[in-house]
């Protein structure tokens, strides 16, 4: 999984004007990582029902992913 991740330190500028330094880790390949998380799961990609999520506030933007899989009895699968 390491090396679907990269850090890097962006420069930002804030509300104020003011320059911020500020380390940004995100995924390379998010197939990839979909993929790895289904064959973990022992899920098909196809049976698999994928959310992505983005919630911002706090001075920080968080980006989710949700993997569901697919079958009669889920909400999903209705």
């Amino acid at each position: 999984v390491d090396d679907l991740f990269v850090t890097k330190v962006w420069v930002f500028v804030n509300n104020c004007g003011k320059m911020n330094d500020r380390t940004v880790v995100y995924c390379t390949d998010i197939l990839k990582l979909i993929e790895l998380i289904c064959d973990n799961r022992y899920n098909q990609p196809e049976q698999a029902f994928v959310k992505l999520s983005v919630d911002g506030g706090g001075g920080f933007v968080k980006i989710m992913l949700n993997v569901f899989t697919i079958d009669d009895d889920s909400e999903f699968g209705k």
